[in-house]
C-alpha cells in the first residue's frame, strides 16, 4: 500500500509565513506539519509519495535524508486532483491519500482500517460542530451521495483522508482531469468510515494553527 501526501498548495491564508516556507513546513508542536503524517503513514505503507509544488526546493531539501519519495507538480493553481495524478504512473495497487495540512491524533489507524478491502472508502467525523468552510457528506445506507462545502443538509464533515483499492479510480480522475479529488470519490460512492474519536485539525489560517497548538499536546498529536 502507498501513502500519498498532498503539498503543494500556495497556502495563502497563512501568508506572510508562506511566503518563505511551504504550508507543510510550519512548524507546530515541535515538529513540522509534514512530519504528522509521515509518521502515521509510514506506520501502515510500504511507500510514502510526498507531491509537492509551491517552494518546491523547500520542501525537498527538508525531505532530502528521508525515506520518502518526492514529486513535483508546477501547475498548482490547478486544484488537488491534478496534483494527485501526477502520482498514477507510481502507484500500482491500493493507497491511501492524505492532505498535509490535516493532522490526526495517533489513535488514526486503529478506527480508519479498511485496508484490502474492494472500493473507495472516506474518513468523515459528525459528533462534532462542522464549520462552514469543512466538505460536508450526505450520506446514505453509509455511502456519500454528495459531497460539497454548500450542502445545506448533511450529516457529517470529510476529513481529507481516503483508501482506495478500485481499478477504475484513475481513469475517472484522467477523465475529470483538475478541479477536486472529491469530484472523483463522489463518482464511487465512497464508503464512510466514521472517525469521531480521533483528534483532528485542519490548518488553513493563523486560527487553525492557534487552535491546533492549543489541543496537539493533550490529544495524542
Amino acid at each position: 500500500m502507498v501513502g500519498i501526501i498532498l503539498s503543494a498548495g500556495r497556502g495563502r491564508r497563512l501568508l506572510p509565513i508562506t511566503h518563505y516556507v511551504p504550508k507543510v513546513l510550519i512548524p507546530l508542536c515541535g515538529k513540522r506539519l509534514i512530519d504528522y503524517n509521515l509518521e502515521l503513514l509510514g506506520g501502515v505503507c510500504e511507500e510514502v509519495l510526498v507531491i509537492g509544488g509551491h517552494l518546491f526546493e523547500v520542501l525537498e531539501r527538508y525531505l532530502k535524508n528521508r525515506d520518502v519519495k518526492l514529486l513535483r507538480v508546477d501547475r498548482v493553481e490547478e486544484g488537488n486532483l491534478y496534483t494527485l495524478l501526477r502520482a498514477m504512473d507510481l502507484v500500482r495497487g491500493d493507497f491511501i491519500v492524505t492532505n498535509g495540512d490535516h493532522l490526526f491524533g495517533k489513535n488514526l489507524f486503529e478506527h480508519f482500517k479498511p485496508f484490502g478491502r474492494r472500493g473507495v472508502f472516506v474518513a468523515c467525523q459528525r459528533e462534532r460542530e462542522i464549520l462552514e468552510d469543512e466538505m460536508k457528506v450526505l450520506v446514505s445506507s453509509g455511502r456519500v451521495l454528495k459531497m460539497d462545502k454548500n450542502l445545506k443538509s448533511f450529516d457529517g464533515a470529510f476529513v481529507g483522508l481516503t483508501y482506495v483499492n478500485e481499478e477504475g479510480f484513475w481513469e475517472v480522475a484522467k477523465r475529470l482531469g483538475s478541479g477536486k479529488v472529491e469530484d472523483v470519490l463522489v463518482e464511487f460512492n465512497p464508503e464512510v468510515v466514521w472517525i469521531d474519536d480521533v483528534p483532528f485539525f485542519e490548518i488553513d489560517d493563523i486560527k487553525d494553527w492557534r487552535r491546533a497548538r492549543d489541543g496537539c499536546k493533550g490529544l495524542g498529536l
